[in-house]
This record gives structure tokens, sequence and C-alpha cells, in this order.
């Protein structure tokens, strides 16, 4: 019977351990390279946030222009800072915050 108990408490144990799966979808590298191409444009700096994709509570809600960079990024997680800039700049007419775009 002890042994049963050890059992258990150890697998209990180890799934506590476990790592949870991630749930977000916002990537911090989406942002950064956002800010480099755009900070500078918000009239009001302090809109930049994860809500330009996100605008509901939960991350996993995205608005049009947050499909749409997913639509052009291809994949999850995409890791490559010229392919995330690219993507960005095909979807500039969605962006859902007022900016003054100058078309470089």
């Amino acid at each position: 019977m002890s042994r049963r108990i050890c059992v258990f408490v150890a697998v209990i144990s180890l799934s506590l351990l476990a790592p949870a799966p991630d749930s977000v979808s916002a990537r911090p590298l989406y942002k950064s390279v956002w800010d480099e191409m755009y900070r500078e444009r918000l009239p009001d700096r302090t809109k930049a946030t994860c809500s330009i994709c996100h605008p509901a509570k939960s991350k996993e809600d995205k608005n049009e222009y947050g499909k749409a960079l997913a639509k052009e990024l291809g994949g999850k997680n995409v890791k490559d800072r010229e392919r995330i800039r690219e993507a960005l700049k095909k979807i500039e007419d969605l962006m859902p915050v007022p900016l003054k775009l100058d078309k470089r």
C-alpha cells in the first residue's frame, strides 16, 4: 500500500513540475521589430502595445491586422527579423493605429 502512495505522490509531483503549454501567441520579437519600424511615427508613443494585434484581453484573439500578420509570416514564432519586417511592410494599410506613414 505504501508503495502505491509513493508512486502516486511521485506522479502528482512530476505533473506539477512539468511545463505548461504556452497559450500566448504574441511574440516579443514581433513587437520589437514593429517598434523599430513604427514607434517614432506614433503621435502618442505610449500606445504601442500588444493590443495592436490583440485588442481583446485574450492574446489568442487577433484583429484583422494580427490575422494578416500571421498569414504573411506563414508560421508560428518566426525568428527571422527581416521576414517579420517584410510581413509588416506588406500589411501597413491594415494598421489599426494612426501613423503618419511615409512611403520609403
